[in-house]
This record gives C-alpha cells, sequence and structure tokens, in this order.
C-alpha cells in the first residue's frame, strides 16, 4: 500500500484496500467524470483508464475538475496531469478520442466501467452498456440533476439501460425529450423541483439542450460513485437498476 493511502485505513480495512488497489477502471467522459476520477485515485484505484476527445471551456470550471489555464486543453491531458500529482505511480491509460463502436474493444478486460459520457452521445452509451454485459462487467452509472445527485449500478443481476429508456432510446439523439421520460419515469417529485423548469423546456426543444449543473452536485456525486466501486470491487451489497443511490443536498437527513 502506498503511504499517501493510510488515512483512508480504519475506514476500509487493508483487504479491502487491496482489492481496490489491483482493480482495473475504466472511466469514461471527463466532465463530471474528471472529479471522480480524482476520487478515485485519492481512494487507491491504481490501474485507470481515462477517455474522452473533448477539450475544457470555460463553462466546465464552475463543475469540473479544470482550472483557467486549462481552457483549451485537452481534457485527457489535464486530468492526466492532476492524477499524476496525486499518485505519479498510477497506471493510467490516456484515450484522447470520443468512443464509438470501432473503439470500445478498449474497455474489455476492465473489472469495472464508469459512464460519465455526455448524454446527447446516446448510441456511443448504450454500444457501451451492450459489450459491458456481454463482458459481465459492472456500470456505474451517475446522474446529475440539479441539486441532486444519483447513482445507479448495471450488472448482470439488473434491469439494462435499454429496459429503461424504453423502444424510443435510440429514436432521436438530437434533443432530451426521452431522457426527460426517463427522469421523470425514476427520479422522485421533489428531485425535479428545481429542474422543472429546465425538463420543460428541454422535452420540447428540437436540438440538443444542456441540462443546468453546478459544483455541490457533482462533487456529490462523485462521492456517491467512489463508494459503491467500493463496495462492487470488495464484494459487498450495492444497489442495482432500476434503484438509484440519491443524495438530495437541498434537502439533507441530519441523523
Amino acid at each position: 500500500m502506498q503511504d499517501f493511502l493510510e488515512r483512508n485505513i480504519g475506514i476500509i480495512s487493508e483487504e479491502e484496500q487491496g482489492k481496490i488497489s489491483k482493480s482495473k477502471v475504466a472511466l469514461l467522459g471527463l466532465g463530471a467524470g474528471s472529479v471522480i476520477a480524482g476520487l478515485l485515485v485519492r481512494l487507491g484505484v491504481e490501474h485507470l483508464l481515462i477517455a474522452d476527445g473533448d477539450t475544457v471551456s470555460k463553462s466546465n470550471l464552475n463543475r469540473q475538475l479544470y482550472v483557467a489555464d486549462d481552457v483549451g486543453s485537452s481534457k485527457t491531458s489535464r486530468t492526466e496531469k492532476a492524477l499524476k500529482a496525486i499518485n505519479p505511480k498510477l497506471d493510467l491509460t490516456v484515450y484522447d478520442s470520443y468512443l464509438s463502436d470501432s473503439n470500445l474493444p478498449i474497455l474489455k478486460g476492465y473489472n469495472v466501467i464508469v459512464d460519465t459520457i455526455d448524454l446527447s452521445a446516446v448510441n456511443v452509451i448504450m454500444s457501451v452498456h451492450s459489450l459491458a454485459r456481454q463482458e459481465n462487467i459492472p456500470v456505474i452509472f451517475p446522474i446529475n440533476l440539479g441539486w441532486k445527485s444519483m447513482v445507479t449500478v448495471f450488472d448482470d443481476k439488473s434491469e439494462t439501460l435499454d429496459d429503461m429508456l424504453g423502444d424510443s432510446s435510440r429514436a432521436d439523439t438530437g434533443n432530451f425529450s426521452f431522457w426527460a421520460t426517463f427522469l421523470e419515469k425514476y427520479v422522485p417529485e421533489h428531485g425535479l423541483e428545481k429542474y422543472r423548469a429546465f425538463l420543460d423546456k428541454a422535452s420540447k426543444m428540437e436540438d440538443w439542450c444542456p441540462a443546468p449543473q453546478i459544483g455541490a452536485t457533482v462533487y456529490a456525486t462523485a462521492s456517491l460513485v467512489t463508494t459503491l466501486l467500493a463496495k462492487i470491487v470488495n464484494d459487498q451489497t450495492y444497489t442495482h437498476a432500476p434503484k438509484f443511490d440519491c443524495l438530495d443536498l437541498f434537502r439533507p437527513e441530519i441523523e
């Protein structure tokens, strides 16, 4: 175990830490995924693939890993620099490209996939989930929704994303309408209060409508993802689709 992980012990056992360190994780998409990547490395993941073909823009700075000097640079290069600053010994595979059906085989052999691909790329998302089901690789699937963080896992014990999205999942990748229907079905009503105006607007638009997001929710979602990863690789009980682990920052439950 590397020295920088010593404060994990006591919450995570040395045996659990060992399994986390040996796991191979593929993280797809470096928007919210950039924050998740940092927490995974701090958790002790030592074998990581990151993939994204995007560059950093000013609109990313309110919620993603990046700083102003990163604007215009590739997300993979800036994320790589940040992760190696945490753990210089990190076994990091960098794929500076968007995923497509032709390059999906790079995911074979990984223990867990974290799917933070932009929701506009629905066909790619569905292809990733199909390959993961064939290869028996669990997929952690997070959603940031206003003040609400939601995460679930798709694996051989869960429903598929196709099941949850329905037959229209591939019908139209140009707008948010089918995701709006998905959220209406699976998100508790109180979780949509701060999101209602956007959903109403997006469901009527023909073009893709980027969702509003804030940093606090992204970091909360990243924390849920990290917790699920620790459970999966240590064969502990975790949430399967269609159920979600949820954290509503606007309505915290204080014990």
